[in-house]
């Protein structure tokens, strides 16, 4: 054993390091490298969910969890890991327990205050999830608070997204769109598409009138609009980079293929 710990040392290091880098491929392959000859590591263990769950295969991320839980019962990170992979998947109660689990064993754990302030910012409490994003930031700087967006910011941060394709007509339908502000999606919205979307993280999407299908829409000649969800948006709005980003590969991305006539996929 004692030949094998300084290589099982380096390789968490490494893993550990790519997920922090925004590579969760590399993190998951040597996770289970590691895992196939210590399938009882609880570090890798713990890795390897994260891994899945940056990866959004929140049924995976679960299931990694739940061996780690069912050896570490009392783990505040797995507990509240799994709550985010439950989040994920739209089972708000069985996260909200994972969550409080989560801060009974450790109360300032940041990601579980994070996680509970979400839960509530769907319930309509909006004080407290005020309280717990600042209990999530206090803990820890990866978890800034939501940052508010009004809709002049809005328009500006989809004409940035929209700048960077080859379009101009993109462009124009960006800023010319109506759009419509709701605080989050529901979880028939987020299973429409394949996989489902989180509820946590789908900034917006375009929309036929009285929600009819997008290309019979086309068809009939109507003009969608731009359905963004604004809780959603102002937690990524600490990095405008990023948000942009976000808004290209979503939203962005559906008015060009509205444009090229390509069919849109939820």
């Amino acid at each position: 054993m004692t030949a094998t710990a300084p290589r099982t040392d380096e390789l968490l290091e490494i893993a550990a390091s790519a997920l922090e880098q925004g590579n969760p491929e590399t993190t998951l392959q040597l996770c289970r490298e590691l895992l196939a000859s210590f399938p009882e590591h609880d570090e890798a263990r713990l890795l390897e969910a994260e891994a899945l769950r940056d990866l959004r295969d929140a049924e995976e991320a679960e299931s990694s969890y739940r061996m780690l839980l069912a050896r570490q019962p009392h783990h505040p990170d797995g507990w509240s890991g799994m709550g985010r992979a439950l989040l994920d998947q739209g089972r708000f109660e069985e996260a909200a327990a994972c969550f409080a689990r989560a801060i009974r064993r450790h109360p300032g754990h940041a990601e579980a205050h994070h996680g509970r302030a979400m839960l509530r910012e769907r319930r309509g409490d909006r004080s407290g999830a005020a309280r717990d994003y600042a209990r999530a930031w206090q803990g820890s700087t990866r978890f800034p608070p939501p940052r508010p967006v009004d809709d002049d910011a809005l328009r500006a941060l989809l004409a940035d997204a929209a700048i960077a394709t080859d379009d101009p007509a993109v462009a124009t339908w960006a800023a010319t769109l109506p759009i419509v502000v709701d605080d989050v999606p529901t979880l028939d919205v987020c299973h429409a598409y394949d996989p489902p979307a989180s509820p946590i993280d789908l900034l917006g999407h375009l929309a036929a009138p009285l929600g009819d299908d997008l290309d019979l829409a086309r068809h009939a000649g109507f003009t969608p609009s731009l359905v963004i969800y604004r809780r959603n948006l102002e937690r990524f709005a600490w990095n405008r980079e990023q948000l942009v980003e976000a808004l290209r590969d979503t939203v962005i991305s559906q008015i060009e293929a509205w444009i090229a006539g390509a069919s849109i996929e939820a």
